[in-house]
């Protein structure tokens, strides 16, 4: 198996590790109820998010392990922010006609909600920016 799938594998395994972890504490704690909206949380955006963090991570960690180039094997119907996940609003929702994405000035492949998600973005969409 190479290397970027082992990676993926092991994020995505690391993601449901901590998710079920939360939701038994939350269980216990807090009940069936509260564990419900914990477990609803396991959403493809999330684990996209968890992804670039958990990448970020780990090539701090290893630096020149390819950690960097690992792509997210996870794709998310509907266009929402690189960053954040946030989606537009529909038109009327916000007052204004509905708010747009706006797209990597360079590549066009991803979508940010703002020009802050878009800088804070930067470092981890930069190897992807072709």
């Amino acid at each position: 198996m190479d290397r970027s799938l082992n990676a993926c594998l092991r994020s995505l395994e690391d993601y449901i590790k901590e998710r079920l972890a939360v939701i038994k504490t939350t269980k216990a704690n807090d009940g069936l109820e509260a564990a419900k909206k914990e477990y609803a949380k396991m959403t493809p955006m999330n684990f996209k998010i968890f992804l670039k963090q958990y990448r970020a991570e780990q090539a701090a960690l290893y630096a020149g392990k390819g950690w960097n180039k690992i792509l997210c094997p996870v794709k998310v119907s509907g266009d929402g922010c690189e960053r954040c996940g946030a989606v537009p609003a529909a038109p009327g929702e916000d007052g204004h006609g509905g708010s747009r994405l706006l797209s990597c000035g360079k590549c066009r492949k991803v979508l940010y909600c703002n020009r802050a998600c878009q800088k804070e973005d930067w470092k981890a969409h930069k190897p992807f920016c072709k």
